[in-house]
């Protein structure tokens, strides 16, 4: 029932030609099912499906001379893998003020990293997860309903084409690669990668684009297909139990995002007087969601999908590699300061 709604919510609003449609219905669709009938979500099978359609179809793009560009920019992708980081800890501020929760629930939180990884890193600590993976899957829900909408209304588009030129359909290519982004997503997996399925996609992909073995497109439905199955994942998490528990925390963590997607398009539109990457994509490509939906947001939009998706990846391997000595670095200085 609760991919159904996500389905036909999905395709509706495609079908109304709604930008970023499919999946903005489909978690709408599913946030809707959801808190009527209840439930505990979507099978994680469906998701990981989405994400390797996804990650295949973006790597896709990943061609020479988008690569070379991309390694020109490595300086400010990683200034704002920096900067995503710091406006996290000042939101974990705002958050244990206003929401009422201890400094461990609110820095993983915060920390503009992966749903699983922040909420698994918060219970081995002590801190809520629950909470956690609440405040994580809203934060990208609020970015992926905001910034297109955002872009739209001020009239900042991409100048990537939608519709690239045609490629023609070849499904034994096509399943070729599917079975190569399934194996490296299963290696992936069992290295306890985060987001393995999304980056084993994303290998593949890549590895057929840059080196131009073969010519391969995923169809259009296909694409369809990711954004519904990732969107009914996002949506059927919004269950009503978890809702009903968080009432003072839910408003601070709303705040908090918005605060954070207001200073890190501020931060692109000064990055922006640095480089030829136009504007709509920089904001894209800082705010702070998920890899997967940015990533399809890019693609879905005309924008640089290379570029978002080569700044929100070095930003998640960047903040996996200094999620948790930063935490017991804050938690070191807690310590010493209440003695």
């Amino acid at each position: 029932m609760i991919l159904l709604t996500a389905a036909c919510c999905g395709l509706l609003l495609q079908y109304l030609e709604v930008p970023l449609g499919a999946l903005i219905g489909a978690i709408f669709g599913a946030a809707i099912a959801t808190l009527i009938q209840g439930g505990g979500g979507l099978h994680l099978a469906l998701r990981c499906t989405g994400q390797v359609i996804a990650g295949i179809a973006i790597g896709l793009n990943f061609v020479p001379a988008a690569v070379d560009q991309m390694v020109a920019y490595s300086a400010l992708i990683l200034a704002a893998a920096v900067m995503s980081v710091a406006s996290g800890l000042a939101m974990m501020a705002l958050v244990t003020r206003l929401g009422k929760v201890d400094r461990t629930t609110a820095f993983f939180s915060t920390t503009p990293g992966g749903v699983a990884e922040m909420s698994v890193l918060a219970e081995r600590y002590g801190g809520d997860s629950a909470l956690v993976g609440l405040a994580q899957t809203l934060r990208v829900l609020l970015v992926v309903f905001l910034v297109p909408a955002g872009l739209g209304l001020m009239g900042w588009h991409g100048t990537v084409p939608v519709a690239a030129a045609p490629v023609p359909f070849a499904p034994h290519a096509l399943a070729a690669v599917t079975v190569a982004a399934m194996l490296a997503s299963l290696l992936l997996g069992r290295l306890h990668i985060p987001n393995a399925w999304l980056l084993g996609g994303l290998v593949a992909g890549i590895f057929v684009a840059y080196s131009g073995i073969a010519e391969v497109a995923v169809p259009g439905w296909a694409f369809t297909l990711s954004q519904l199955l990732i969107g009914g994942s996002l949506g059927a998490r919004f269950q009503r139990d978890k809702l009903l528990a968080a009432r003072r925390f839910l408003p601070a963590t709303i705040a908090g995002t918005l605060a954070v997607i207001v200073v890190m398009s501020l931060f692109a539109a000064l990055l922006s007087s640095w480089t030829s990457i136009d504007l709509a994509t920089l904001i894209l490509s800082l705010a702070p969601g998920g890899i997967a939906e940015m990533s399809i947001t890019a693609k879905s939009l005309g924008l640089g999908v290379v570029t978002v998706t080569c700044f929100h990846l070095v930003r998640i391997v960047f903040i996996l590699l200094v999620t948790v000595p930063l935490y017991r670095l804050l938690t070191r200085i807690s310590r010493h300061a209440s003695h």
